[in-house]
């Protein structure tokens, strides 16, 4: 369902443009994000001695984007699903239309993937036995499946402006991402991400390019080094996802890991667009990562963020002690105050 809404026009003395929005002449159409009336009733999250229940969460009516616009790719494993996942379905995944996001993972049939498919989201086999070891070409083979998925979508009549990856330590702020992306043209072959370089982290040294033998192997290169996106989280406009199929979908993303010589798989993804096509990462100051670890953001900062790391962020007057080790329920809360189970931290 769809409901329209009427666009509240600015005085004659407010800025048209905030943070990148321009404000529109005329009606905006926004998708209805409840969840489906088969939402599981009997699905808690147990957090200590306390039992939390589904919660949708209403958007701001400002947000002025149609959210199906963003495509959302979840990566997961069995072993995660009563864990990190479940926090996620019952926080950041109760902002969201359901029929958005994919959820890439094995086969199962366990209480919180059921419960998922039963409020209508999408849940797709990976077919790549994931043990949780991080083998690197399992772990390409379940990109390909999440870069195949989209296609498919595509194929089928579906029409999205943002492709976005988050693995299933990541927090999305679907209002901190939706302004982000207006702030950016998807018309144009643009990828957004944070540039994964660990020196500066360890050893504060400079920013270090990439160097990639392998990339001596694609002829059609651009570039004999790149840049890439650390793998928690990143976004791709539909025109640039739409050229690197031949490279990422399905069992092409294996072919190009073997090829690339790359060592993990969301390396692949900066090597084939920096590297090969030539296109410049582009480092969104609130796109948040692991590699923000442990830094303390102002208030502001945290509502603005488009995504967050598990336990990787300092939350003002935190729920639910050290029950909430991931700091994820804290950060919903502090988004989202008006969540009845906050009350119980």
């Amino acid at each position: 369902k769809q409901v329209t809404l009427p666009v509240i026009q600015p005085s004659p003395n407010t800025p048209q443009s905030h943070l990148g929005l321009t404000v529109p002449t005329k009606q905006v159409t926004l998708p209805v994000t409840q969840p489906s009336p088969a939402t599981p009733p009997n699905l808690y999250l147990s957090v200590s001695d306390k039992r939390l229940p589904l919660e949708h969460v209403k958007l701001p009516a400002d947000v002025m984007i149609n959210a199906s616009d963003i495509y959302i790719s979840v990566l997961t494993m069995p072993r995660n699903h009563p864990t990190r996942f479940a926090t996620h379905l019952f926080t950041w995944m109760q902002t969201v239309n359901p029929s958005q996001v994919r959820i890439i993972t094995e086969v199962s049939e366990d209480e919180m993937i059921n419960g998922a498919k039963q409020m209508g989201y999408h849940v797709v086999p990976s077919g790549c036995h994931d043990t949780g070891d991080h083998n690197t070409l399992v772990m390409c083979c379940k990109s390909g499946r999440q870069f195949e998925e989209y296609y498919h979508a595509r194929r089928a009549g579906e029409k999205y402006k943002w492709y976005c990856h988050a693995d299933d330590d990541i927090y999305v702020n679907i209002v901190g991402l939706t302004k982000m992306l207006q702030s950016y043209n998807p018309k144009e072959k643009v990828y957004l991400g944070q540039w994964y370089w660990l020196e500066k982290y360890f050893f504060h040294t400079p920013r270090v390019i990439h160097l990639a033998p392998g990339l001596l192997s694609f002829p059609e290169r651009k570039r004999d080094n790149f840049r890439y996106s650390s793998g928690n989280t990143y976004c791709i406009s539909d025109p640039l996802m739409m050229e690197l199929e031949k490279y990422l979908s399905g069992k092409n993303y294996v072919q190009s890991c073997k090829k690339a010589l790359v060592s993990m798989d969301d390396v692949l993804v900066g090597v084939v667009i920096d590297g090969i096509l030539g296109y410049d990462l582009i480092e969104p100051q609130n796109l948040r990562t692991e590699l923000d670890s442990y830094l303390e953001f102002s208030a502001n900062d945290l509502k603005q963020a488009s995504t967050v790391a598990l336990g990787h962020v300092i939350v003002p007057m935190a729920k639910f002690a050290n029950n909430d080790k991931t700091r994820l329920l804290s950060y919903h809360c502090f988004i989202y105050p008006e969540v009845s189970w906050c009350a119980m931290g």
